[in-house]
């Protein structure tokens, strides 16, 4: 008969492995998607030098989501399962979130970059004050993109501290 704590990580570790086999799809998909994607709009003569930086940024974006899967997939076993050191993945993903946070900045700002290209060859933009383009065009991306990019940096600094009081209480138990 089986005791409660082996059913329990037992569950926990093929929960992982499903999450961990989800988070390396999306990383070969988000490679594959911004690769594919960038190589095809790069024959393309006419196209803005921005829209081919947005399909990479989404790209890479896609590819550090599934690798914080496979961190999250690591932070279960570690925290529920019999684990007693975090994986390498897991150690190092706090420079994950900094690095998403950087993104997250500079994705208003590519977008920003791509309206003002689509905008300036309308009349719409000319016929615009400076007030409400920085409102439309400036504002409410960048407080989005700093909003985010705070995120990330809080949930870093939280994991962090959280891994050195998890790895604390393990030694102690």
């Amino acid at each position: 008969m089986e005791s409660a704590a082996v059913r329990k990580g037992h569950w926990v570790t093929r929960y992982a492995i499903g999450i961990t086999i989800l988070g390396v799809l999306i990383m070969l998909g988000g490679a594959v998607n911004g690769g594919w994607t960038f190589y095809t709009l790069y024959r393309i003569d006419e196209l803005p030098l921005s829209v081919l930086w947005g399909h990479l940024l989404v790209g890479a974006k896609v590819c550090l989501t599934g690798l914080l899967a496979i961190a999250l997939a690591q932070l279960l076993v570690y925290t529920l399962g019999s684990s007693l050191k975090p994986g390498w993945i897991l150690r190092k993903t706090s420079w994950v979130l900094f690095l998403m946070a950087g993104l997250s900045v500079f994705t208003p700002v590519l977008g920003i970059w791509q309206i003002r290209e689509t905008l300036s060859r309308t009349p719409i933009l000319a016929n615009m004050s400076w007030f409400n383009e920085w409102i439309v065009l400036v504002s409410w991306p960048m407080l989005y993109g700093i909003s985010g990019s705070l995120l990330f940096i809080a949930l870093a600094l939280t994991l962090r501290r959280v891994l050195s009081v998890i790895e604390e209480s393990k030694s102690v138990v």
